[in-house]
C-alpha cells in the first residue's frame, strides 16, 4: 500500500500548467546543448562523410570509427530537446513521452559510444597481439556486423527493459532537475541508475584499461628486444606518421604481411599516446555522472550529465583530426578538392553530376 500511495502522490504533482522550480544550472546549460550540437553534429557527420567518399581511410576498424560517429551524431541531434524541456517554467504533459523517447536514444547512443570505444581498444589490441589469420577470422566482415549488433542490443536492452518492461525506475520529466532524467521521486529509480552506470560504464572502462595495457606492454618488450640486437628505434619523425600509417592500412586491406618495424612504430608514436588520450576524455566525461550514481555529490546532477553529452563532440576530434588519413580527406571534403581514392559511390555521383 505504501509503494500505491507513492506513486498516486508523485501523479497528482504533475499537474497541467503547474509552475516547475527553478532550476539555475538547467537555465545555464540551455544554450550549452545548442554548443554540442553545433560543434558534434558536423564533427562526426564528417567523419561518416570521409568514410563514404573515400576508399583511402577504409579499413576494418574504420566499421566501428563509423559506428562511433553514428550513435555520437544521435547524440548530438538530440541535445537541443534537452534546451527544449529546459526552457519550460510550467509544466506540461507532453514533457513525458519526449523524455521518455529522449532518454531512451540518450542512454542507448551513448552506451553504444562507450562499447564502440571497448571494441576499437580490442581490435587494436588483437592487430599486435595475435596472429594474422587469427585476426582475420575474427574481423570477417559477417563477424564484425555481430560485434556491431552487439554493441547496440546491450545499451538499447539496459535503456528500454528495466524502466518500460520490469518497472525498474522511471524515466521522464523531472521536477527537481528541471530536465529529461531518471525521476528521482520513484521508489526504484535508484536501483535503475546503478544498473545504467553499471553496464554502461565499468565493464567498457576495464575493455579498454585491460587492451591499452597489453599495447604498451608489447611494444616495451619489442622495443627492448630491438635495444638488445643493437636496433635503434625509430624516433616517429612527423613527416613519416602519414607514409607508415598508410603502409600499415594498405598491408592491412590486401593482407600483406606488415614488417614488424612499422607495425609497432605506427602503434608507438599514433594509437598509443592518441589512444591515451581517448581514454583521459572517457574518464573526464563519465567518471563525474557515474561517480554521483553511486557518491553524493554536492555539485547540480545537470553539471555532470551534461559532461556526459560532451564526449560525442570530442570522438570525431580524437578519432578523426589526429589521424593523419582522415585529416587530409577533411580538408579536401572541406575544401570541395578532389578525395583521395574516391569511393566507387562517389565516382557514380560525379559521373551523374558530369551529365549535367
Amino acid at each position: 500500500m505504501a509503494h500505491q500511495s507513492t506513486n498516486v502522490s508523485m501523479d497528482d504533482l504533475r499537474i497541467d500548467g503547474m509552475e516547475i522550480p527553478y532550476n539555475h544550472a538547467a537555465k545555464v546549460l540551455i544554450y550549452s546543448n545548442y554548443v554540442v550540437a553545433a560543434l558534434g553534429i558536423p564533427g562526426n557527420t564528417l567523419v561518416i562523410l570521409a568514410v563514404v567518399l573515400s576508399n583511402r581511410v577504409r579499413n576494418i576498424s574504420t566499421a566501428f570509427i563509423v559506428n562511433l560517429a553514428i550513435a555520437d551524431l544521435l547524440t548530438c541531434c538530440v541535445a537541443p530537446i534537452f534546451s527544449w524541456v529546459q526552457g519550460y517554467d510550467f509544466y506540461d504533459p507532453i514533457l513525458e513521452p519526449v523524455c521518455q523517447a529522449v532518454l531512451v536514444v540518450v542512454h542507448s547512443c551513448i552506451g553504444a559510444s562507450m562499447y564502440t570505444l571497448a571494441a576499437i581498444a580490442v581490435n587494436r589490441f588483437l592487430v599486435i597481439i595475435s596472429s594474422r589469420q587469427l585476426y582475420e577470422k575474427i574481423y570477417q566482415s559477417k563477424y564484425v556486423a555481430v560485434q556491431i549488433a552487439v554493441i547496440w542490443i546491450i545499451p538499447i536492452s539496459v535503456a528500454v527493459l528495466p524502466s518500460f518492461v520490469f518497472g525498474i525506475g522511471q524515466q521522464g520529466y523531472d521536477f527537481v532537475l528541471h530536465t529529461c532524467a531518471p525521476v528521482k521521486d520513484h521508489p526504484t529509480t535508484v536501483v535503475f541508475n546503478d544498473i545504467l552506470s553499471i553496464v554502461l560504464y565499468p565493464i567498457p572502462l576495464m575493455t579498454i584499461i585491460f587492451c591499452y595495457v597489453g599495447i604498451l606492454v608489447k611494444v616495451i618488450i619489442h622495443n627492448r628486444k630491438l635495444a638488445e640486437h643493437g636496433v635503434t628505434r625509430t624516433s616517429g619523425n612527423p613527416s613519416n606518421e602519414n607514409t607508415q600509417t598508410r603502409h600499415e592500412m594498405e598491408t592491412e586491406n590486401t593482407g600483406r604481411k606488415k614488417s614488424s618495424s612499422v607495425r609497432f612504430t605506427t602503434i608507438e608514436i599514433q594509437i598509443t599516446k592518441n589512444l591515451f588520450i581517448i581514454f583521459l576524455a572517457y574518464i573526464l566525461c563519465l567518471t563525474p555522472q557515474s561517480a554521483c550514481t553511486f557518491f553524493s555529490c554536492r555539485i547540480d546532477e545537470n553539471y555532470t550529465r551534461h559532461v556526459v553529452l560532451f564526449n560525442s563532440v570530442v570522438n570525431p576530434v580524437i578519432y578523426g583530426i589526429k589521424h593523419p588519413l582522415f585529416r587530409q580527406v577533411f580538408v579536401c571534403i572541406l575544401k570541395c578538392r578532389r578525395v583521395p581514392e574516391p569511393s566507387s559511390f562517389l565516382k557514380a555521383l560525379m559521373r551523374r553530376f558530369e551529365r549535367y
